[in-house]
């Protein structure tokens, strides 16, 4: 399970943006990665057999979900109903993709903090404009 935080950790000259995870295996079994000791963190990632479970972004998420549900569509006639659906879900995935290519722009040089508070700034924002508008259309 991988969590948000960042961590800089240096090895032999090259920095790695480690993302948290919980260790599967060893006797750190459990435990998250960046709450072990910095020895072990370092003798682990020396190793050639470990790998750091990767984190997509949204735009990889999406492109991944275009990708698949296009996958699904090949072949497709246009009259069956699973076909109707995978399209369905295919015209949400761009929209997704959409999105997820304008916030990225948007937030671009934004670390994570600066990037939250502007997102809960706007969900805020939203919210209070969302009941303005139920105050005067009920």
């Amino acid at each position: 399970m991988l969590k948000g935080c960042r961590f800089d950790l240096s090895i032999n000259h090259k920095t790695f943006f480690m993302q948290n995870f919980t260790l599967r295996f060893g006797k750190y079994k459990g435990q998250q990665f960046l709450s072990t000791p910095t020895f072990y963190q370092q003798w682990l990632l020396k190793q050639d057999w470990f790998k750091v479970p990767a984190q997509l972004t949204e735009v990889e998420k999406a492109s991944k979900q275009i990708s698949q549900l296009s996958g699904q569509l090949k072949g497709w006639n246009g009259y069956s109903s699973k076909g109707a659906a995978i399209y369905d879900s295919l015209f949400d995935a761009e929209v997704a993709l959409d999105q997820a290519v304008e916030n990225e722009r948007k937030y671009f040089g934004m670390n994570e903090e600066t990037k939250r508070a502007e997102m809960d700034w706007e969900y805020a924002e939203i919210s209070a404009c969302n009941m303005v508008d139920d105050y005067y259309n009920n």
